[in-house]
């Protein structure tokens, strides 16, 4: 069932890119996949957040614009990622992919990092046409806030099946980009059938995350980078 999901996708996908096929490239340049993440110690990114929810009983449309700020700190093999000042999640790398470690959480008026017993592999060092991979991120409640929807790598509490689509070029209030674009289909279990959640990455060589679309529900969310600084 997962294969055909792909297959419409991968069609829908490519019927789209017929109209501006300059845009598209199917095979990745010689690019480590770590360097899609920019990690850059003290860097900042700002995106304009986008929701929009459609309320089909009263057929009513509701948007709203935020501003959401990402810091990276770290440096080596080990890296935080920052909702604002906040810390949120834990990235390891290894020599051949990079994974999530785990979440940080308060706890006494402490920040501790709490370690997953079974990493998610967010992405891999070695691209190419056919890379797909599957992950668990477990579930994350933080004590005053509901759970955090997908949001810049953590996918908290979906089985996710996550593939490397090729290279589009995107246009952002921060600049215009060859991206490398990953699809991402979201379970609610390992055995699910149908996707929870859809979501669509665009990762831009030492920048990081430029663009990521999100389908859950009747929510329609997107991230688009705004500026950045490091």
């Amino acid at each position: 069932m997962r294969k055909f999901i792909y297959a419409i996708l991968i069609c829908s996908f490519l019927i789209v890119g017929c109209e501006d096929s300059d845009n598209f490239v199917n095979t990745p340049q010689n690019v480590d996949g770590l360097s899609l993440l920019g990690l850059v110690n003290g860097r900042t990114l700002v995106y304009i957040q986008t929701d929009t929810t459609i309320d089909i009983e009263t057929f009513a449309i509701t948007v709203t614009e935020t501003n959401q700020s990402v810091l990276i700190t770290g440096t080596g093999d080990d890296w935080i990622i920052h909702r604002g000042t906040d810390k949120l999640i834990n990235l390891k790398v290894g020599t051949s992919s990079v994974i999530q470690n785990g979440y940080w959480k308060e706890i006494n008026g402490l920040d501790s990092l709490i370690y997953f017993a079974s990493p998610p592999l967010i992405m891999e060092r070695s691209l190419n046409s056919n890379l797909e991979w599957e992950f668990f991120t477990p579930f994350y409640r933080p004590d005053t806030t509901a759970m955090f929807l997908p949001f810049y790598y953590a996918n908290f509490g979906y089985n996710a099946v996550k593939e490397y689509v090729g290279i589009e070029t995107i246009i952002t209030p921060a600049g215009e980009f060859d991206s490398y674009k990953f699809d991402l289909l979201l379970y609610s279990t390992a055995f699910g059938s149908e996707p929870i959640a859809s979501v669509s990455e665009y990762f831009v060589p030492q920048i990081g995350l430029v663009k990521q679309e999100i389908k859950i529900g009747s929510l329609s969310r997107s991230l688009v980078l705004a500026n950045y600084t490091d």
